[in-house]
């Protein structure tokens, strides 16, 4: 039974299979300040956010390993994308699917994207993003913009752009939406987020150093 609820559904990327890293699967990589994996670390902000309607994690490489090393609420629904290996947009696609199966989603709904390899996206930061959005237009796109002036995840969408979402394949997410749909973005700044993700052995070795 499909449920009503207009507002903001998250869903957590974590698909990828850490292929730039070795020997090491990147989601559990050890968080230098939480102590606990990356994912969890994610996870445990995501918990903390207010009035969400739903709250998704999309795994696919190593998932069984994954699920067994971690804790998180039994909030997050969880669900494995089969077609992780085409990308990071067929897990978008995955995510978008599986909410739209479970809600009766609305003009007013929309959805957070979140990459679990940004180690420093907390709730504070998430809170205020949400609260930026203009959650009364179906059209809009609220997007993150880095300390270096580069802009990207988290994002969220508005019910406008759920049909091209579902569409994603390929590694390019959906950035393509968002320049397509340039005069729907509003951009989100917070000085304090760098926009830090982990894809290398080298971009970790230089967050273990920052955070020593």
């Amino acid at each position: 039974m499909k449920v009503n609820i207009p507002s903001i559904h998250a869903i957590i990327l974590a698909a990828g299979s850490s292929s730039r890293m070795s020997p090491q699967i990147k989601q559990l990589y050890r968080h230098p300040k939480a102590k606990i994996p990356l994912l969890e670390h994610c996870l445990n902000e995501i918990t903390r956010l207010p009035n969400l309607a739903s709250k998704t994690l999309i795994l696919g490489a190593h998932f069984d390993q994954i699920l067994k090393n971690i804790c998180f609420s039994k909030s997050i629904e969880v669900k494995v994308n089969p077609l992780h290996e085409f990308g990071l947009g067929s897990s978008i696609s995955c995510g978008l699917k599986t909410i739209q199966d479970a809600f009766q989603l609305s003009d007013s709904s929309a959805v957070l994207l979140i990459l679990a390899d940004q180690p420093e996206v907390t709730t504070d930061f998430l809170n205020c993003l949400i609260q930026y959005h203009n959650g009364e237009d179906p059209n809009a796109i609220t997007v993150s913009q880095y300390e270096n002036g580069a802009k990207g995840p988290p994002v969220i969408f508005g019910s406008a752009h759920f049909e091209a979402l579902m569409q994603l394949r390929g590694e390019l997410g959906a950035k393509h939406i968002m320049q397509r749909h340039a005069e729907d973005v509003s951009t989100y700044l917070d000085p304090s987020f760098s926009g830090y993700d982990l894809d290398t052995d080298e971009d970790l070795r230089r967050f273990e150093s920052e955070n020593a």
